[in-house]
């Protein structure tokens, strides 16, 4: 420790002893009045760090020389080095007066304001320089970092853009694309992170910045090969959420489920995904998690009409009858016009063997499908179906006719239906009809007793 601080004892000792030869040289050769090697000397001093000595120097050279723009501009270096900004912007603003050619001077002058974070004045002394020189690269670049550390995405997009025109930089390629993004120009975004990646094919910000892009742009497999692609810690909850979104519509279910999911464990109140994580549970048939999320968006809004419905559907899938038929006639309550709420409600009173309430919510299911048939086959056959087995089992063979008519019509040779048809064609005295019906029963179901004794008994076997 001891011979370290000999050593730089001896190295202050000699540097103090070179500032003062330097120092005792400028001034002589400013009193034979050679100005440019005093000028050269007080450039010395600067650069071993005398400052001062180099200051006193220049201010009497000033004082010889007053018109000297180089002296004007080298104590603009001092005060720069002294860190004394505003002096040192007003000295190179006074050579930039006179020597408005001058690039390297304009440089400093932007840095010293860009150190005193007057970025607009730094902005402007940048423009400057492309005012001479158009092409500047370094000006064009500092430029459009300071707008881009501004937020100020607009004019660094612009300037990004002019830059990269010259030079292929990967930071430049992450900067215009962020830029776009930030300012809504997706198309933009999306072009200069993919013609980045091209480059520079293992940036990951380029990479998440596509697959962003390519989500607002609908280009969903891309957006989710792109962001699967990408480590769990670059993603935060809006990434997991979009990969979520995107896996739905393309029909990647335990994708979506999973990106959900992991949004979830990182923020538990983000009511946004409870009805995704609530139905993507219910079609993977995990049913006590879909209740789950599915009473945590009842929880949010009371009034959601779709939570009361699926819920519903789900308890059904749990055999929960009474919680199901609770929950069906709350969404009623909400939306009395939703079909798909009254068929289950009929399904739910089937097993709670409330009979007439089936035959209640069907013939609302009927109403509600009228003129619409096409759309809703299955539940238009289902309901015409079970009123038609209601009235034969009642023996009213006209109106069971009717219905069972109807039911075929949307799902034609199912056999319940062609089989009590073709038996209340026989007790309504319609033979040729009923022999019709009980070969097309035979067709499907060969030993079928029922068509074989009508058969018989018709003399048609």
């Amino acid at each position: 420790m001891k011979k370290i601080s000999i050593i730089l004892f001896f190295i202050l000792s000699v540097s103090l002893l070179f500032a003062q030869s330097k120092s005792e040289e400028a001034y002589k050769a400013i009193q034979n009045s050679n100005f440019e090697k005093a000028l050269t000397l007080a450039k010395d001093l600067l650069t071993v760090d005398s400052t001062d000595t180099a200051l006193k120097v220049l201010i009497i050279l000033r004082e010889k020389e007053p018109g000297n723009i180089k002296v004007q501009e080298m104590i603009g270096d001092v005060y720069n080095k002294l860190g004394v900004l505003e002096l040192a912007a007003s000295n190179y603003l006074e050579v930039e007066k006179r020597d408005s050619l001058n690039i390297p001077l304009k440089f400093k002058l932007a840095e010293v304001y860009y150190k005193q974070k007057k970025y607009t004045d730094a902005v402007n002394a940048y423009l400057r320089i492309l005012h001479v020189d158009s092409t500047n690269v370094q000006a064009i670049k500092n430029i459009s970092k300071i707008f881009y550390l501004a937020k100020l995405y607009q004019n660094a997009a612009f300037y990004l853009t002019k830059y990269l025109n010259i030079e292929k930089s990967e930071d430049a390629y992450v900067e215009a694309a962020n830029s776009f993004l930030e300012v809504g120009k997706y198309n933009e975004a999306y072009n200069y992170s993919k013609s980045g990646l091209q480059l520079y094919p293992n940036n990951n910000t380029l990479k998440k910045i596509q697959a962003i892009t390519a989500y607002y742009l609908t280009k969903l497999d891309e957006s989710v090969n792109l962001y699967t692609s990408l480590p769990d810690s670059l993603l935060n909850i809006m990434d997991l959420i979009k990969i979520g979104r995107a896996a739905e519509i393309i029909n990647k279910d335990s994708l979506a489920l999973q990106s959900f999911s992991k949004a979830y464990q990182k923020d538990s109140t983000l009511k946004e995904i409870f009805i995704d994580l609530a139905n993507l549970n219910y079609l993977k048939k995990d049913y006590d998690k879909a209740i789950k999320f599915y009473k945590k968006q009842i929880e949010v809004d009371s009034n959601n009409e779709p939570a009361y419905r699926y819920i519903g559907f789900a308890y059904f899938q749990e055999q929960k009858y009474d919680e199901s038929r609770k929950a069906l006639l709350k969404a009623i309550r909400l939306n009395e016009n939703q079909v798909s709420t009254h068929f289950w409600l009929a399904q739910v009173y089937k097993a709670l063997d409330s009979l007439s309430k089936v035959e209640d919510e069907f013939q609302i299911v009927l109403k509600l499908i009228e003129g619409k048939e096409s759309n809703y086959r299955n539940e238009g056959a289902d309901a015409y179906g079970y009123l038609g087995q209601r009235a034969f089992e009642r023996k009213n063979y006209s109106l069971a006719s009717n219905y069972l008519k109807k039911a075929l019509q949307l799902k034609a040779d199912v056999l319940p239906f062609l089989i009590m048809l073709a038996s209340s064609e026989h007790q309504l005295g319609n033979y040729s009809e009923a022999i019709k019906l009980y070969k097309r029963v035979l067709v499907l179901d060969p030993k079928n007793v029922i068509a074989k004794k009508g058969l018989r008994m018709l003399s048609a076997d």
